[in-house]
């Protein structure tokens, strides 16, 4: 009999069984984690973790996936409306690792992959290490002088209503008459050269200010961005109606040991990225993949679909950021971990750099 399947028998559904607890809240939820089980001893439920550059180990699942307060804030609580929706989905997974047919409920299951890619951790941090990174780069590019001063006067070159402006309502303020306006435009090249040693050096005093302020603040944001849209939507409508559009099925593969990534969800893609952890605007969707046990994964897709085991266990750990967990401890899995994070941010450093290339240079 299939691992999942024991596993499912052996721990009866209970009320209450999904809730999140008080501080502590998960988000990888533990009706996933049930899943990859190493053991359960004492009806405490054990899995093993792994991590980039570190041992592999096992701990009991309320302490995998967990972070405190990760969905409450001091004027958002996305717990609640989680909470409200975890039975239903624990009870769905439940259903399909003990299912010999195809699932029939099209409608939950692309639900189910709508909350599972929305309340991720991994999505918080992808957005949190993106936008760090391109402030990073945007405050290192206006620090250096020779940098910014071509930018400024490319800038400049290619819109001059921005300095006709800034005249003009400098003579504004100083009830001065705007007649004058056309005469300092005819010296505002040999004024702006005068300007841009003292412009630079503010820059690059409050890039210095900055750097050390805007890490916490962009934290924050995050955190409250991501908390008030799952107040909104638990399942984003806007993804779960692509996701409707597929045809789903167990796919079982005896014997195997499926990992289980933080992104949770895994999505192939046309094009050179071809798996992604986050579907985005404009990816041409080839397959959703969820894998629910060890011995299982739960498959959306367009068309009949057969995942390779080994190319499906290499993406989902390259689309994990921190870890993955499985089933077992085993040397495959560890030199596994070796990959973690290779294809698992929004955008990569080397795209960010290119980001900020196009936006300085033109």
């Amino acid at each position: 009999m299939r691992k999942a399947a024991l596993v499912a028998r052996r721990i009866m559904v209970k009320p209450g069984r999904y809730k999140m607890a008080g501080k502590r809240q998960h988000f990888i939820p533990q009706f996933l984690l049930r899943g990859f089980l190493t053991s359960v001893q004492r009806s405490q439920e054990y899995t093993c973790v792994y991590r980039r550059g570190s041992a592999p180990f096992q701990t009991n699942i309320k302490n995998v996936g967990i972070e405190g307060l990760f969905y409450s804030a001091v004027e958002n609580d996305a717990d609640r409306v989680i909470t409200n929706a975890e039975d239903g989905f624990g009870r769905l997974l439940d259903e399909l690792r003990m299912s010999d047919g195809d699932p029939p409920d099209v409608v939950r299951l692309a639900e189910l992959f709508a909350h599972l890619e929305a309340r991720s951790r991994h999505l918080r941090q992808s957005f949190l290490q993106t936008g760090t990174h391109l402030i990073d780069a945007l405050l290192h590019t206006v620090s250096d002088s020779e940098v910014f001063k071509p930018y400024v006067r490319r800038m400049l070159r290619d819109d001059p209503s921005l300095l006709e402006g800034a005249f003009s309502e400098e003579l504004r303020k100083h009830g001065l008459p705007q007649a004058v306006l056309p005469m300092i435009m005819r010296q505002a090249d040999a004024l702006v050269e005068q300007a841009l040693p003292n412009i630079a050096a503010q820059m690059a005093a409050t890039a210095t200010h900055l750097r050390a302020e805007l890490p916490h603040r962009f934290s924050d944001a995050a955190k409250v961005g991501h908390i008030r849209a799952l107040e909104r939507e638990v399942s984003p409508a806007k993804k779960a109606a692509i996701f409707s559009a597929l045809q789903f099925k167990v796919t079982r593969f005896p014997e195997a040991s499926l990992p289980l990534g933080d992104s949770m969800v895994v999505f192939h893609v046309r094009g050179e990225r071809s798996f992604k952890p986050f579907l985005e605007k404009g990816d041409e969707l080839v397959a959703a993949i969820l894998p629910i046990a060890a011995d299982a994964a739960l498959v959306g897709a367009t068309k009949p679909y057969d995942p390779d085991l080994g190319l499906l266990r290499d993406e989902i750990v390259r689309c994990s950021l921190e870890f993955f967990i499985a089933g077992e401890e085993s040397e495959r899995n560890a030199n596994l971990s070796s990959r973690l994070g290779e294809n698992a941010h929004l955008l990569s450093n080397g795209e960010v750099r290119e980001l900020v290339r196009a936006i300085v240079g033109g």
